[in-house]
């Protein structure tokens, strides 16, 4: 809730108030949205939502992790995952780009110079603040991130430093078909294995477990494509927004992918990938 209200707030001053006040400095107005075609508008929103998109699946990440975008409620633990698997500034960034875009749509380029101002601010006094901050909280782990995931320009494909399982019924037709797909794209830090294989439960749905947490259906789906590359990743993160997750998950159970109970261990045997031997002695796969 914290992170919604964050994001309707950030929204509102960016988009609305910013505008409104470089309209009473320098002239101009909304009437440039009414006197294009609907159509161009519709258009503008589409590419609208794809710029701001790795922002808000950033925000939602937050949330994941305990913590929101304000500097003062950071989240527990070091974020490595969704938008920031690609890129370790993805709110800044897409931040500029949607300023950019609304100015120019605006046709006032005050409000497009505010994408300037955001990257020098981003560039500059957050960059700065953010490493010491995060270095001292997180050490060896926040270094190695940072050799390896840039500001401003995206990877092609995901930094996976502690690798995921994807979890598909071995007995289902229809998830084997899920499961070549994965494969045949070669998912980085991504093991695929029989949901009878889930070293402690029972599973109703295509489970992802990864980054301490598990998520099932549309939702686990939609994570599984961040490890294959940018591309699907975007696509992935749009799955996993807040509302279209559930929308989405309607849609597939109604459309005959409703949760089927898949028994742990029958009949499938399971050869699991070892683990570190330091990892070993409490984990249920290999007791």
């Amino acid at each position: 809730m914290r992170t919604a209200l964050q994001a309707a707030a950030f929204v509102l001053m960016l988009l609305l108030l910013a505008p409104e006040a470089a309209f009473l400095v320098t002239g101009g107005g909304w009437d440039r949205l009414f006197t294009r075609p609907g159509w161009t508008n519709g258009l503008f929103a589409q590419a609208f939502f794809v710029l701001g998109l790795p922002g808000l699946a950033a925000a939602v990440e937050f949330a994941r992790h305990g913590g929101t975008p304000i500097p003062f409620d950071p989240p527990r633990r070091l974020v490595r995952t969704g938008p920031y698997a690609y890129l370790a500034n993805p709110m800044q960034f897409s931040m500029a780009l949607v300023l950019f875009a609304w100015g120019a749509w605006l046709e006032s380029w005050w409000v497009a110079s505010f994408a300037a101002v955001a990257v020098v601010y981003g560039a500059g006094f957050a960059k700065w603040s953010e490493a010491q901050d995060l270095e001292k909280r997180f050490g060896a782990d926040w270094i190695r991130y940072r050799k390896s995931v840039r500001d401003w320009f995206p990877r092609k494909r995901p930094y996976i430093e502690q690798p995921a399982t994807l979890y598909v019924a071995g007995g289902c037709g229809r998830c084997s078909q899920v499961r070549r797909w994965f494969e045949r794209r070669g998912p980085i830090g991504l093991v695929i294995l029989d949901a009878e294989c889930h070293p402690t439960r029972d599973l109703e749905r295509i489970t992802y477990a990864g980054d301490g947490a598990e998520e099932q259906g549309v939702a686990g789906l939609a994570r599984a494509l961040e490890h294959i590359h940018l591309g699907w990743a975007v696509a992935g993160w749009a799955m996993r927004l807040p509302v279209v997750v559930q929308l989405l998950q309607l849609l597939v159970d109604a459309s005959g992918g409703e949760a089927m109970l898949v028994r742990r261990g029958v009949p499938i045997s399971c050869n699991l990938p070892p683990l570190p031997a330091s990892k070993r002695r409490n984990d249920p796969r290999h007791l």
